[in-house]
């Protein structure tokens, strides 16, 4: 398989394919947006042009079907559409609400870089949640185990004792 993710189109194919994950589709898509919302927002502030931004800011974005989904929105917002309408289908709400405030008051960067912070937020949330889910899932699992083990065990004395007698 590491040969075949060496390939663009399986590893791009790989990348959307993980968004769709229960669990981890969510977590990586809301890690990419604080990623790339604190990029732009960074960018923007020093002063970078919107494009340039947008395109520099997509580099720090790790999921490949993600930097399409952004390379389409920033080509909407070359031809003059709007930046919150345009990553209105990439980005998630709270991102694309901020960017649309932003918009209309002039302070993209500025919300850009709180959405950010929000989404950084919902991440270590979801990870400190897994986390503390996993230990009783684990205690569960081995339990389970143990029991089997314990189980196979004593049905094997117990078919030992009646072929003796």
């Amino acid at each position: 398989t590491r040969a075949r993710l060496a390939q663009p189109a399986a590893r791009a194919a790989w990348a959307a394919t993980r968004l769709r994950l229960p669990v981890v589709g969510p977590l990586e898509r809301t890690l990419a947006a604080a990623r790339f919302m604190r990029a732009l927002g960074m960018l923007l502030d020093a002063g970078v042009p919107v494009l340039a931004a947008l395109r520099l800011a997509r580099g720090s974005v790790g999921n490949e079907a993600l930097v399409a989904a952004l390379d389409g929105a920033a080509r909407r917002v070359a031809r003059g559409e709007r930046l919150a309408a345009a990553h209105a289908e990439v980005l998630p709400p709270l991102s694309v609400q901020l960017l649309a405030v932003g918009e209309e008051g002039g302070q993209v960067g500025a919300l850009a870089l709180r959405a950010a912070e929000r989404h950084d937020d919902d991440v270590r949330r979801t990870l400190r949640t897994a986390a503390a889910l996993l230990e009783p899932a684990l205690i569960v699992v081995f339990g389970a185990l143990v029991g089997f083990v314990a189980l196979a065990m004593l049905q094997a004395i117990y078919a030992v004792n009646a072929g003796i007698r």
